[in-house]
C-alpha cells in the first residue's frame, strides 16, 4: 500500500455514488454515457481507414477518470457509451441474425471497456493511492502506465478478438487492429485522465492549481497533434488517390481499346461484304477465323439476313441446299425452347455463323424475334451505326456469363441510303458479333496490374435489375446489392474512380474501387505515425507537467510552513525583547538598591541607580568589584534610616540572578 502522506484524500468506499441517491447515480451514469458516446464519434474521425479503431481513443482516459473520481458503479455508463459509440444500424441488418450481431458485437466491444477502466482504477488505486495530488515522479509513472499501457491491454485484446470472430475483422488483419486499438487507448488515458482529473479529483487544492498550467499546454499540444495528422492524411491520401486514379485510368484505357478492336472486327465483316456481289459460307468461315485467335470474348460472328416473309420458304430450302440440311427459321417459345417461327412480315435470320460446331443451334434464329435484340437492330438500320443489345443469356452460350449483341447494319451496294427510308429500303441484313462480357474485360485487362481493385461495369441505359454486365474483386455480391463505389470500404478509403464507355450506342459506367486487401497494402503509415508521435509526445508532455506542477506543490507548501515558523519565531522574539524591556524598567527605576552578579565569580554584572546613589560610587566602580567588596554603609547623619542588611538584600539579589539571565546572559 502506498504510504500516507500529508493532503491524501481518504477515499470513499463505493466512490461519489455512495453519497449520491439512486436517482442522482443514474443520472451519473447517463451523463458518462454520453460524454463517452459523444467523444467516441468525434474521434471516430480520426480513424485510418479501412481500420475499427483510432490512433487516439479519449473515451478511455474518461471512462479511467470516471471509475477514479465515481467509483466502479459507474461502470454501465461506460458501457452504455461504448454500446451507442459502436451500435449503428445499416440497411443490411433486416433478419434476425443480423439484428443480432449488429447488437451483440457493440455489446461485447461495451463490455471490454467498462472491465478496462475498473482494472484501470484498481490497480491505480491499490499500488498507487488514490484520491491523491501525484506529486511524485515515481506515483505519476505508476498511475500512467497502470492506468494506459497495462490496463489497455484489455479491450485492445477483447475488442478485436470480438470483431475477428464475427468476421468483421479478417484474422490477418488482427495484429494491425490490434496495435491499432491498444496505441489508441493508451494514449486518451495519457491525455484524456489527467485533463478529467484537474477538475474533479481530490484534493482539488492541489488539483485545482494544475488548471492552466497543466490543461492548456496539454490542449494546445494535442490541437496540433491533430492538426498536423489531418495535414498529413490529406496530403497522403491525395497521394493515395492520384496513385489509385492513375491505375485506374491505365485500366479503363486498356478495356476501351479492347471493345473498341471487337467492334473492328464487326466493321471489317461489313466491308467484307460490301466489297464482294455474293460471300459464301466457306469464304465467310476463312475470313472470320482469324478475328477467333486475336479476342477470346468472342462467342460467335455472324451473317444475318433480312428474310421478308414471302420469301421464307424460298430462303430456307437455299440454305438447305447450301449444307445445312435442317435449317429452318426458328424462335424461342414461352418455355425457352426453340421453334419453328411465327408468320410475320420479315425476318433477321442468323445465316452463316462462325464457329458453326459451338454455334449450330443460334443457326436459322430469328434476331428480330427478341424484343431487346429488334429494338439494337433498328436503332442500327435506322442511324447506319453499330447498336448493341442490353445484357442477355446467348442462345448458344452454355454456361451463366453475361452476354451481348453488337450488329453493324449491311445495305445494298449502290443503293442510296442517305435517309432513314433510304435505309430501311436498301437493308440486307447485318454483321453480327455475340460477346461474352467477362472474356471481354478479362482480355482487356489481361496482364494488367489490378490486384485489389473492384471493378464494376452497368449499363447505365438498361432497366433496374438488368444493368449489371461484369463485376470482378469482390466477394459474395449479387445483383440485388449496392454498387461496388457505394461499399463501406469504398467511403472509408476515399477512393475511388468512376468513368463512362460509349460504345455502339450504349452507356456504360465502369466503377473502380479499392478492396480491403489493397487498402491494408497502402495503409496511410506517414499519416499515422505522425499522429501517433504528435499525441505521445502530449501525453509525455502531460506526465512532465504532473511533476512540476507537483514539484511547484509541494515546495510552495513547504515555503508555506517554513513562513509560518518564521513568523511564529518572530512573533516569540519580539515578545521576549518586550519582556525584557519591561523588566529592564522595572529593574533600573527600583527605589531600592539592586544589583545581578555571577554566583560562581560573584562578580556585579548589572546595578541599578540605587545601588550606585545608595553607595555613592560610580557605576563603572561599582562593577569592578564583587559581592565581597560591599559593605553595608553607615547610618549617615540627618539620613533617618538603617543601613541595608547584608543577608537579605543578598538573597534578594540570588533570587534575581536566574531571571536577569534571559535578557544579559554572563
Amino acid at each position: 500500500m502506498p504510504e500516507r502522506r500529508e493532503g491524501q484524500v481518504t477515499p470513499v468506499t463505493g466512490g461519489l455514488l455512495g453519497r449520491h441517491t439512486y436517482p442522482r447515480a443514474i443520472m451519473t451514469m447517463l451523463g458518462l454515457a454520453v460524454a463517452y458516446a459523444m467523444l467516441g464519434r468525434l474521434s471516430l474521425l480520426l480513424a485510418i481507414p479501412p481500420g475499427y479503431a483510432t490512433a487516439i481513443w479519449p473515451p478511455a482516459g474518461l471512462a479511467l477518470a470516471g471509475v477514479l473520481v465515481g467509483g466502479p458503479r459507474v461502470w454501465p455508463g461506460i458501457w452504455l457509451g461504448s454500446f451507442l459509440v459502436n451500435f449503428w444500424p445499416t440497411p443490411e441488418a433486416t433478419s434476425a441474425g443480423a439484428l443480432l450481431s449488429s447488437l451483440a458485437i457493440p455489446a461485447s466491444i461495451g463490455l471490454g471497456a467498462a472491465t478496462q477502466a475498473l482494472v484501470g482504477a484498481r490497480l491505480v488505486r491499490h499500488l498507487v493511492g488514490f484520491p491523491s495530488p501525484l506529486d511524485r515522479g515515481s506515483e505519476i509513472v505508476a498511475f500512467l502506465g497502470l492506468g494506459g499501457p497495462l490496463s489497455c491491454l484489455i479491450n485492445a485484446t477483447w475488442g478485436v478478438t470480438t470483431l475477428s470472430v464475427s468476421d468483421v475483422v479478417p484474422w490477418p488483419a488482427y495484429v494491425f487492429q490490434w496495435w491499432t486499438w491498444w496505441a489508441g487507448d493508451t494514449l486518451g488515458v495519457l491525455i484524456v485522465t489527467p485533463l478529467v482529473l484537474i477538475w474533479t479529483a481530490e484534493p482539488q487544492s492541489v488539483w485545482r492549481r494544475r488548471r492552466l498550467s497543466v490543461a492548456v499546454p496539454l490542449g494546445l499540444a494535442c490541437v496540433l497533434a491533430i492538426s498536423v495528422f489531418v495535414k498529413a492524411s490529406a496530403w497522403e491520401q491525395e497521394a493515395q488517390q492520384l496513385q489509385f486514379q492513375l491505375g485506374a485510368k491505365t485500366l479503363t484505357q486498356a478495356l476501351t481499346r479492347n471493345l473498341h478492336g471487337y467492334l473492328e472486327v464487326l466493321y471489317a465483316i461489313e466491308s467484307f461484304f460490301a466489297s464482294s456481289q455474293e460471300v459464301s459460307r466457306q469464304e465467310f468461315h476463312t475470313f472470320v477465323q482469324r478475328s477467333f485467335a486475336r479476342h477470346s470474348g468472342l462467342q460467335a460472328l455472324s451473317w444475318d439476313r433480312r428474310v421478308p416473309d414471302a420469301q421464307r420458304e424460298a430462303y430456307e430450302e437455299a440454305l438447305r441446299r447450301e449444307g445445312a440440311p435442317d435449317f429452318q427459321i426458328t424462335e424461342r417459345d414461352a418455355a425457352g425452347q426453340l421453334v419453328r417461327a411465327a408468320r410475320r412480315p420479315e425476318y433477321v435470320v442468323v445465316s452463316y455463323i462462325e464457329p458453326l460446331a459451338e454455334n449450330e443451334r443460334a443457326l436459322g434464329f430469328d434476331v428480330a424475334s427478341v424484343p431487346n435484340r429488334l429494338e439494337a437492330l433498328q436503332r442500327a438500320r435506322d442511324t447506319g451505326e453499330p447498336s448493341a443489345t442490353g445484357r442477355l443469356m446467348l442462345v448458344q452460350e452454355p454456361g451463366r456469363q453475361v452476354g451481348l449483341l453488337i450488329v453493324v447494319p449491311l445495305y445494298g451496294p449502290g443503293l442510296p441510303h442517305a435517309t432513314v427510308e433510304d435505309r430501311r429500303r436498301s437493308l440486307d441484313g447485318y454483321a453480327a458479333g455475340a460477346f461474352r462480357m467477362g472474356d471481354m474485360v478479362e482480355d482487356a485487362l489481361d496482364g494488367m496490374a489490378r490486384k485489389g481493385i473492384a471493378l464494376e461495369l452497368v449499363d447505365a441505359m438498361a432497366p433496374v435489375g438488368e444493368r449489371l454486365l461484369y463485376r470482378y474483386g469482390v466477394e459474395g455480391h449479387g445483383e440485388a446489392d449496392p454498387p461496388v463505389a457505394d461499399t463501406s470500404e469504398a467511403r472509408a478509403s476515399g477512393l475511388s474512380w468512376a468513368t463512362t464507355i460509349e460504345l455502339a450506342g450504349r452507356r456504360w459506367d465502369l466503377r473502380m474501387t479499392p478492396t480491403p486487401a489493397y487498402l491494408a497494402a497502402h495503409r496511410p503509415w506517414q499519416a499515422w505515425g505522425v499522429l501517433a508521435g504528435g499525441l505521445l509526445f502530449t501525453g509525455l508532455l502531460g506526465g512532465f507537467l504532473l511533476l512540476v506542477t507537483g514539484r511547484t506543490a509541494q515546495l510552495e507548501a513547504v515555503n508555506q510552513q517554513l513562513a509560518i515558523e518564521i513568523a511564529e519565531r518572530t512573533r516569540a522574539e519580539e515578545a521576549l525583547r518586550q519582556s525584557e524591556a519591561h523588566y529592564r524598567t522595572l529593574f533600573d527605576s527600583h527605589p531600592h538598591a539592586l544589583w545581578v552578579y555571577d554566583l560562581d565569580t560573584l562578580a556585579f554584572l548589572v546595578v541599578n541607580d540605587a545601588a550606585v546613589a545608595h553607595y555613592g560610587c560610580s557605576r563603572g566602580e561599582f562593577l569592578a568589584m564583587t559581592i565581597r567588596d560591599i559593605r553595608p554603609p553607615r547610618r549617615s547623619p540627618g539620613l533617618g534610616r538603617e543601613p541595608l542588611d547584608p543577608p537579605a538584600w543578598l538573597g534578594y539579589a540570588r533570587s534575581l540572578a536566574a531571571s536577569a539571565e534571559r535578557w544579559h546572559p554572563h
